[in-house]
């Protein structure tokens, strides 16, 4: 059995599968509290359940001191997930210009932007044949640089895009697109021609919604199960605007492990994902208060036996010290620590891991000892 471990073996909102996808967690775990509130029972790890003459089994949570039962209510449920509320969407035209790099992305008033997925050149109908070369947009995750007489006769033009996020004298999120030629350079010899773009986005009415409102599901769903939302509607969180921090960003995860592993390195590296200062202030003293519970941060290195193949592999054990006094409770301290372990693993190589072990300020005994985390960043 266990809790929001489920949920860290992948991120709730969808992410490109890259090593660095688990920082995502720093986000969702604040910005996202209901998602972590579930818990998951593995029945396949058990060969011999002992089941009740109906087919049914009983299952017993053993928990640390004692619940209001008067105050408990219905706050243990069965068969519920968490939802997300995320749409495909299609922008309204945009026409390029040949000496404009920058344009705004066309979004009507009560959408936002979530993730901008690609470009697709929108055909007349009785339209003449653009002349020229041909050109494919595509996004500047997958630049590769290459120049104009590398190319092979006919191939289409590479051009990339890239969604760029700033805020007005007002604080409100501008969406934009830019255009980067095959050399790195902004484009400014755009083919003339209109294009929309394909994007992942959400309603803004649909956070005004409270508990019970939705009651429709969706067609894949079956139709003699019903939905309903046992929690309101989470806010939409600020995205990070891009700027003088992301630089700070990029510095910290070109770090070693041991440097990362760090106690002032770790404070520094997690206080970067707190942009939430003007836009929700009460948020951003929780981010503040948590980080400064961290006392002291340790690694040693180690070698542990790999699940599965038995040979050894390389690693890190991880102690970790936190101020009790700086969470709500323990529960709050325990997946504190245990966001802290898997976004670390980000650090490490593939094929080596690290094992955390939590601490109570000036206790020498671990108060957990979380499971090993195998590395996710790719050897070069």
């Amino acid at each position: 059995m266990y809790g929001c471990d489920a949920h860290f073996n992948q991120s709730v909102l969808p992410t490109d599968n890259t090593h660095f996808a688990r920082l995502q967690l720093i986000t969702e775990y604040y910005c996202l509290p209901y998602a972590f509130d579930f818990v998951t029972f593995d029945a396949q790890e058990y060969r011999e359940l002992p089941l009740n003459p109906d087919g049914s089994f009983e299952l017993v949570f053993r928990l640390e001191g004692e619940l209001p039962l008067d105050t408990l209510g219905d706050a243990f449920r069965l068969g519920c997930v968490p939802a997300v509320h995320l749409d495909p969407m299609i922008s309204a035209p945009l026409q390029l210009d040949e000496n404009q790099a920058h344009y705004p992305l066309p979004l009507p008033d009560t959408v936002r932007l979530f993730q901008l997925q690609g470009l697709q050149t929108v055909k007349q109908p009785g339209g003449k044949q653009l002349r020229g070369k041909a050109h494919h947009f595509q996004s500047v995750a997958r630049f590769c640089e290459k120049s104009d007489w590398l190319l092979d006769e006919g191939q289409p033009e590479n051009i990339y895009f890239q969604s760029l996020l700033s805020t007005d004298l007002l604080g409100r999120i501008r969406n934009r697109i830019r255009f980067l030629a095959v050399d790195g350079e902004e484009a400014n010899n755009l083919p003339s021609q209109t294009v929309c773009a394909h994007l992942t986005g959400y309603h803004v009415q649909a956070m005004r919604l409270e508990t019970g409102d939705i009651t429709v599901s969706e067609e894949s769903v079956p139709a003699h199960l019903r939905a309903r939302n046992i929690t309101p509607v989470s806010p939409d969180f600020p995205p990070m605007v891009m700027g003088k921090p992301d630089w700070s960003l990029i510095g910290v995860l070109n770090n070693t492990p041991f440097l990362i592993f760090n106690t002032d390195t770790l404070k520094t590296f997690l206080g970067l994902f707190d942009c939430y200062a003007g836009h929700n202030r009460p948020l951003s003293q929780q981010m503040q208060h948590d980080i400064s519970g961290i006392v002291h941060l340790e690694a040693t290195a180690g070698d542990r036996i790999q699940n599965g193949t038995g040979r050894p592999i390389r690693g890190y054990y991880l102690h970790l010290t936190l101020h009790s006094d700086c969470y709500g409770s323990e529960g709050d301290m325990y997946r504190f620590a245990q966001v802290i372990g898997h976004v670390l693993s980000c650090f490490v190589t593939e094929n080596n891991f690290i094992r955390l072990n939590v601490y109570h300020r000036n206790a020498t005994t671990p108060l957990w000892q979380f499971r090993q985390i195998e590395g996710l960043r790719r050897e070069m």
